[in-house]
């Protein structure tokens, strides 16, 4: 048997999307259009930390997630949870965080960082990861302005609406949570694949659409061969 890479695979589809979009002749597109999920369920343990005006980090208890906050950015001791959920996203992968409390509104600009691992981006690529968060109407919205460090293997972004407190409308009050989560821009499935001589094995290849809403696509479906 043979273990096909499918980090290569994956460029050398990119390519071919590219160069199918040129030419106005894309393979079949099935479309999925923006949908409400479900709220994530809690699935272990919360990290916690407690901050203060002179500013800290908090970490979840599985080392992935981490919030930064400068001095400042809160005016008393705040104790604040990350709470690992379901990854409802589209595309998402691994473990979704909920941080709290919810009714914290930070006075400046937070930093949240997710440390990922081969096992995160197999079959994709560590520059097709986003962050993304589920609001209140049950859609999902991925972040701008990422940051992608892959030598230190992270993603990085830094925003003033982390906590639910901190985008409440005046019209609403409720304690809604907000789910944080990270998914994949493209990806294929299966992630790898055994195939002894002669053996073929269908491949779904994935795209989300990031724009306001997230949406999924399924970009195309390959047979690939593996010959001696």
């Amino acid at each position: 048997m043979k273990k096909i890479k499918w980090t290569l695979i994956v460029s050398v589809l990119t390519i071919l999307l590219i160069t199918c979009k040129k030419d106005e002749d894309l393979p079949d597109i099935t479309e999925y259009p923006p949908q409400v999920t479900l709220v994530g369920t809690v699935t272990g343990e919360a990290g916690y930390g407690t901050i203060g005006p002179d500013g800290g980090s908090v970490s979840s208890t599985d080392g992935k997630i981490e919030l930064a906050f400068p001095a400042g950015t809160l005016a008393s001791m705040t104790e604040i949870t990350i709470q690992p959920v379901t990854n409802n996203a589209p595309g998402g992968i691994g473990t979704a965080y909920r941080f709290g409390p919810p009714e914290t509104i930070p006075s400046g600009p937070v930093t949240l960082k997710f440390h990922y691992n081969e096992n995160d981006v197999a079959g994709s690529l560590p520059m097709f990861l986003g962050l993304a968060v589920q609001k209140e109407d049950g859609m999902w919205y991925p972040y701008r302005h990422q940051v992608i460090d892959t030598v230190e293997r992270t993603i990085t972004v830094t925003s003033n609406e982390l906590f639910s407190g901190s985008v409440k409308s005046a019209k609403d009050k409720s304690s809604n949570f907000l789910d944080h989560a990270t998914f994949l821009d493209l990806y294929i499935f299966p992630k790898e694949a055994e195939l002894k001589i002669l053996q073929t094995q269908v491949f779904q290849v994935f795209a989300v659409e990031n724009h306001t809403e997230m949406t999924m696509e399924t970009i195309m479906r390959i047979t690939y061969p593996l010959f001696p």
